[in-house]
């Protein structure tokens, strides 16, 4: 769902910069500019905050300051989708980013990500009906798009709230999708692609999407989607869920048939296209995203599901930006399984001590008082222990002046004849 430096929020599940705590005061002085009265000053703030969210990852600024930021920015969205919006075009783009970039920011699933969820859905909802209808405001469509699709995928926490997600962007798509442009129609199907790719198999409903495979086999003559459809059914058939998006076949030709028939029809070029991906540089149109820096982050990208989320994420991060999520943010780190790469080389690090042990010797200078005749033997005595041993070898009642007396005894009793016992019995 490598370790960088980190602060106290990290156990919270988000890396952070060491430079965080400098970060958070820009944008704290950028997010008390969000109620400006001038307009061009709301602008630069919320540009402000877009530019350092999209580089650099910060969850404390974001944990403690994500109720205003989403007041301001559900505002200024809601102020927008009117007859006769209150705000500018470009302030409503920077605030859908900015949602985008929050729930990016909290713990995913978690209570914080799924209050934005909650809070962002009907707002969401009704700036899309607002704009999907206007040729000219393809970019703000595109905001909505991407903003539906984290605030989905990072803060729902079921997977019915997903696929509401999912359907409320394919319903979108499949009454406009005529008028839209190219890159509109590519940003609705990856966004609804990106959502599914975060839902397990058995959860997918059946009944929301049986004639989607007909469909997407319609659009595979397209040449402006005809890769991002090939993705989405490329899913389809990893996540085996091949039978929840189709209801019915051609006489004679099983399920089973037709599958292996798409398979095959996707991977005459699917080689190709991943090198495609992983050759070229950013598009302006941003049809095919790069994968190159992924691989040389030490991300390895193995499913298809995987591929589609790093494209999505990337195509919205840029490639410094995710380079940088993917290094102090848990979201991504979790999601894609990443291990940051130790910098230090194996001979480099410093080998720590499983224990430590401390021996202490005293060394004690050779007396110059007078020798003794056990100096040799008892090199030094305490004063208890000297009259321990006079009391053992001088006095008249030691043990060993009563054993001497004993033996001097039995000596003279064995030269007399009169032997009583042992000369040891004392």
């Amino acid at each position: 769902m490598a370790t960088a430096m980190k602060d106290t929020n990290t156990q919270l599940g988000i890396g952070l910069h060491s430079s965080d705590c400098d970060l958070n005061l820009d944008l704290e002085h950028s997010l008390s500019m969000l109620t400006h009265p001038k307009q061009s000053v709301r602008i630069d703030s919320h540009s402000s905050l877009s530019a350092s969210l999209s580089f650099s990852p910060s969850h404390s600024f974001a944990s403690d300051n994500y109720v205003t930021l989403l007041f301001h920015c559900l505002h200024s969205i809601n102020n927008g989708a009117r007859k006769k919006p209150k705000v500018s075009k470009p302030e409503i783009r920077l605030s859908l980013r900015l949602v985008s970039l929050l729930v990016l920011n909290l713990v995913a699933g978690g209570d914080d990500a799924h209050e934005v969820f909650d809070e962002s859905l009907p707002v969401l909802s009704r700036a899309l009906v607002h704009f999907q209808s206007s040729g000219s405001d393809a970019d703000i469509v595109l905001a909505i798009l991407d903003c539906l699709s984290f605030v989905g995928f990072f803060g729902s926490t079921r997977p019915d709230e997903t696929q509401s997600v999912m359907l409320l962007i394919w319903d979108s798509f499949t009454k406009n999708g005529d008028k839209w442009s190219d890159l509109v129609r590519i940003k609705a199907i990856s966004a609804w692609t990106f959502l599914l790719s975060s839902m397990p198999g058995s959860h997918v409903s059946s009944k929301y999407w049986k004639t989607m495979t007909s469909y997407f086999l319609t659009l595979m003559g397209d040449d402006g989607v005809a890769l991002v459809v090939a993705d989405a059914l490329l899913l389809i058939v990893e996540m085996g869920v091949f039978n929840k998006f189709q209801e019915q076949v051609e006489e004679g030709c099983c399920r089973d048939t037709l599958r292996d028939q798409i398979t095959e029809q996707i991977d005459k070029d699917r080689e190709k296209r991943l090198q495609l991906y992983a050759d070229e540089g950013d598009d302006e149109d941003g049809r095919t995203i790069p994968i190159v820096q992924q691989v040389e982050d030490g991300l390895i990208l193995s499913k298809i599901s995987e591929i589609i989320q790093s494209k999505f994420i990337r195509s919205f991060l840029g490639p410094q930006g995710f380079a940088s999520y993917l290094q102090y943010n848990n979201n991504l780190q979790n999601m894609f399984k990443f291990t940051q790469k130790d910098d230090e080389s194996e001979k480099d690090k410093l080998l720590m001590p499983e224990r430590e042990e401390i021996i202490v010797r005293f060394y004690r200078p050779p007396s110059k008082r007078k020798g003794h005749r056990y100096d040799e033997i008892l090199a030094f005595m305490s004063g208890r222990e000297k009259q321990l041993r006079k009391r053992m070898t001088k006095s008249p009642c030691s043990a060993r002046n009563r054993a001497r007396s004993q033996l001097l005894k039995k000596q003279r009793e064995t030269r007399t004849g009169v032997v009583s016992g042992s000369v040891f019995d004392f």
